[in-house]
């Protein structure tokens, strides 16, 4: 099976009033397609700063990131956001849905952005796959926090991405709904045959993973 991501020798140095300070530190890192990982570690130990990097959000100093066959340190920002349009999508810890836009209208704007055909029913069938078939005209302030993550979960993968890149989904949620968004999400990753990179800090859910990686002080180290 041949790797949808693969990355190597990657560094991410800030500068800070005139100091360097290392981020990321050599970090290598493959992915298959249909592969799940999940990446670990304490807070600010690199975990978010490698997936604004993989979305390229983010520009690495030294290093290759390559996205299927292509090496993202050669593409510009236009380049870049056109790959992430339409390979990539991203669930944060906050869910960012539009405030004045329903369920329905917020998981649809990415179809009708990208001029995809029968948006409407695209966005009603996943939506109905993550158990919010009753909630379609709901605006955000009327659902839970739960129901929130699963209309941003439908909204990543309605445009059916090679690559989900979830950074901390369950963070804002108990552990009842942690579990169950969990399980949604690999359950919608596994039937639409995406490639998953779950930031996470619980054990449970880390371990859904085909594989798991610990990042400490901007090294993986497992």
């Amino acid at each position: 099976m041949n790797n949808l991501l693969e990355i190597k020798k990657l560094n991410l140095i800030y500068k800070i009033n005139n100091k360097s300070l290392q981020i990321l530190k050599n970090i290598n890192l493959s992915l298959k397609q249909k592969e799940s990982i999940s990446v670990v570690g304490e807070s600010g130990s690199g975990k978010t700063s490698l997936i604004m990097l993989i979305a390229g959000m983010e520009k690495f100093n030294s290093g290759d990131l390559i996205f299927d066959g292509i090496n993202l340190k050669n593409l510009n920002e236009d380049q870049l956001t056109d790959i992430r349009k339409k390979n990539i999508g991203i669930i944060f810890q906050s869910f960012f849905l539009l405030p004045n836009f329903t369920a329905l209208e917020n998981v649809n704007l990415s179809l009708e952005i990208n001029n995809i055909n029968n948006g409407i029913l695209k966005s009603k069938d996943i939506l109905d796959r993550v158990g919010l078939k009753n909630r379609l005209n709901h605006f955000p302030s009327q659902l839970s926090g739960g129901e929130q993550q699963r209309v941003a979960i439908a909204r990543s993968l309605v445009m059916k991405p090679k690559l989900i890149l979830a950074d901390e989904p369950t963070g804002n949620l108990d552990k009842v709904n942690s579990l169950l968004i969990s399980n949604i999400l690999f359950d919608l990753v596994n039937d639409e045959g995406s490639s998953l990179i779950l930031v996470t800090h619980d054990t449970k859910i880390a371990n859904k993973a085909n594989k798991k990686v610990e990042i400490n002080d901007g090294k993986i180290s497992g």
